[in-house]
């Protein structure tokens, strides 16, 4: 299913948003049915995001702080998408009745929550989201279910320019082959290559990164036709070549000591730490990166491919409401305000995040900032598989799985072949194809 303001945004206005991010900027101010702001009666609504170390709980708090000044009835409770343990997954939420009444997510997905019934769906000219122009909407069925909020670069490499000195690592790879010549250099030089997450969902997200920089260049289509059945992953060289890579780097120590049982921010730690040469992570990263006493050590580029012809991959924030809020009026207003008001721009700066809109809200950047802008401007941009794609590949709730099977794989126990043949199999009973 087309969406629109997904696959239609323009190189041009992503350049152009990339630029404005890392200039110094200003930032423009901006359910129960009761009047917002004005209302006695006590709101708490609920937010769902994924909370990491550069969004953090209380970077939430502090903007839910400043909503809470013109909103004084109205509290905001953060569930974390990431704390497993307290069951905060949105599917598992939505299973147990909780939907939040915000939430923060990849654009991506608003094709199943729609389906399911979760969204609130606004009428095109509802005054609520008069004011956004098509790409910042993100309409499906006629309807616009998410105000789109920010622009994340994905398939990042980060690296360090010392180690890299210090291994004879002279140019930064373009290529697999000079990806695997550098790890080699790397890893003689008693340095750790490549600082990496083991623990599920890391794996089958790098794989993919790693693999999409090439795969949508040399075959764009590919996961559409997944989905029709007239692909497979068990059968394509760039799957083939990449999975047996992973494998590899497993066996040469190319991954960290301890790989399979490290998890975000294990890696992050290690890598910031001056102890690994190569980081595959997003921009978020780049935020954490700049406040160390060591931030020049750092440079970023994208995923090697199979030609050594680069791209971006650029993944769509979105935040929608819930259909069955009981405070629908005040979780609109939230949502208004964390994608055009106040609420905007700390969020966007503290996870090196580019403004969706288009006239981007602006804030100070870094050097690797303006480096990841740069990226932005100069390479093809390429859908990213949880966010501008029509159609997922599975990952999805395959995730998991396939994060099991390529532990597996570098424990031994499977072969590559294998782990394709079982990407095949949840491809086959991938409900986003089904759509």
């Amino acid at each position: 299913m087309a969406q629109d303001g997904s696959r239609k945004r323009s190189t041009k206005l992503l350049a152009g948003v990339a630029a404005a991010a890392v200039l110094a900027a200003g930032v423009s101010a901006c359910g129960s049915n009761s009047a917002a702001g004005g209302s006695s009666e006590k709101v708490e609504l609920t937010f769902y995001v994924g909370v990491t170390p550069t969004l953090s709980a209380p970077l939430f708090e502090q903007q839910f702080a400043k909503f809470r000044e013109k909103h004084p009835n109205v509290t905001v409770k953060v569930l974390d998408a990431n704390n497993k343990t307290a069951g905060s997954s949105l599917d598992s939420l939505i299973v147990s009745r909780r939907v939040p009444d915000v939430m923060f997510y990849g654009g991506a997905l608003t094709q199943k929550y729609v389906n399911s019934g979760v969204l609130h769906g606004f009428a095109p000219d509802d005054p609520a989201i008069a004011g956004l122009s098509p790409n910042e909407r993100q309409t499906y069925k006629d309807k616009v279910w998410a105000m789109y909020f920010s622009l994340q670069p994905q398939n990042l490499v980060y690296y360090n320019k010392k180690l890299l000195a210090q291994a004879g690592v002279t140019d930064v790879p373009k290529s697999l082959d000079e990806f695997d010549a550098a790890l080699a250099k790397v890893k003689g030089a008693g340095i750790t290559p490549m600082a990496s997450a083991g623990q599920a969902p890391w794996p089958a997200t790098a794989l993919l990164w790693s693999a999409a920089s090439t795969k949508f260049q040399s075959d764009p289509d590919f996961w559409a036709n997944l989905c029709e059945g007239t692909s497979n992953y068990s059968g394509d060289p760039v799957f083939q070549k990449l999975t047996a890579s992973w494998q590899d780097w497993a066996k040469k120590g190319y991954l960290p000591e301890g790989y399979l049982s490290t998890n975000y921010p294990d890696d992050q730690a290690l890598f910031s730490g001056g102890k690994a040469a190569f980081y595959p992570s997003g921009s978020w990263t780049a935020a954490a990166l700049q406040k160390l006493p060591n931030a020049d050590d750092f440079g970023v580029t994208v995923w090697p491919t199979m030609t050594g012809k680069q791209a971006i991959s650029v993944n769509d924030g979105a935040i929608a409401v819930s259909e069955s809020t009981k405070h629908q009026k005040e979780a609109i207003e939230l949502a208004k305000f964390l994608t055009t008001g106040e609420g905007a721009a700390e969020v966007l700066k503290a996870d090196s995040l580019i403004s969706a809109k288009n006239d981007p809200i602006t804030w100070t950047g870094g050097p690797i900032d303006k480096q990841i802008a740069d990226l932005i401007k100069e390479l093809p941009q390429i859908p990213h598989f949880g966010g501008t794609m029509a159609v997922q590949p599975p990952l999805g709730n395959y995730r998991t799985p396939l994060s099991n099977d390529l532990q597996a794989m570098q424990l031994g126990k499977i072969g590559p072949d294998q782990v394709l043949k079982n990407a095949d199999k949840y491809a086959a009973d991938n409900k986003s194809c089904k759509a």
